[in-house]
């Protein structure tokens, strides 16, 4: 995975998990729900062909995640239970797979 491939995917990481534990914190908000709604339809999480099998099936799994949570998003009927439900899995994914690259880990992650 080069740098800026490795820098770009962490830094999409740490957005999606940030909108998504505000979106924990307050299910029924319909700002903050638009808002995760908006970065999951514009974020890539994309990763180079060379990144180990473990990376490219976080971001495979952190996808499906977050495809699921954005459907459950946009269409109507689905409760705050759901929907937390699917945000906490999307936001366990992201964790994992920050913890995986080195660019968002940074010093830390050497020791």
């Amino acid at each position: 995975m080069t740098v800026e491939t490795g820098q770009e995917l962490g830094q999409q990481v740490r957005l999606l998990e940030a909108a998504c534990q505000h979106l924990l914190l307050r299910p029924d908000d319909v700002v903050l729900r638009e808002r995760l709604m908006r970065m999951i339809a514009t974020s890539r999480l994309a990763t180079m062909p060379d990144a180990n099998a473990f990376v490219r099936g976080l971001v495979a799994e952190a996808r499906a995640h977050a495809d699921s949570l954005a459907f459950r998003l946009e269409a109507t009927g689905h409760d705050c239970l759901h929907i937390s439900a699917r945000t906490a899995l999307l936001c366990q994914t992201l964790a994992h797979l920050k913890l995986q690259l080195p660019a968002v880990a940074g010093p830390a992650r050497a020791r």
